[in-house]
């Protein structure tokens, strides 16, 4: 039975819609492979709809209802962003 997905290989997207918007309103979404999700095949890559909440478990929750727990960061964003979960978890803990 579905309960959450798997997202391997991920990195964070920020979508602006509005260009007049501050960066601190930027709508984050991640990127990555996505496994146990109840309408992708596994190991296609998604974006995912903008995140909401991450729980005390870092289980993300999307705008649309999917929870995804978060796997293995893509390597070169972590290099490039170290921390990026850390820095995420934080921003939404607000």
């Amino acid at each position: 039975m579905y309960n959450v997905a798997y997202l391997h290989c991920w990195y964070i997207s920020n979508v602006n819609t509005n260009p007049y918007q501050s960066p601190e309103q930027a709508i984050v979404c991640l990127s990555g492979f996505v496994d146990n999700h109840p309408k992708k095949t596994n190991g296609t890559h998604i974006t995912t709809s903008p995140i909401e909440s991450m729980d005390e478990d870092g289980i993300v929750t999307t705008h649309s209802g999917t929870r995804y727990k978060l796997m293995n960061i893509e390597p070169e964003y972590e290099r490039l962003y170290p921390n990026a979960f850390e820095r995420m978890k934080k921003s939404l803990s607000k």
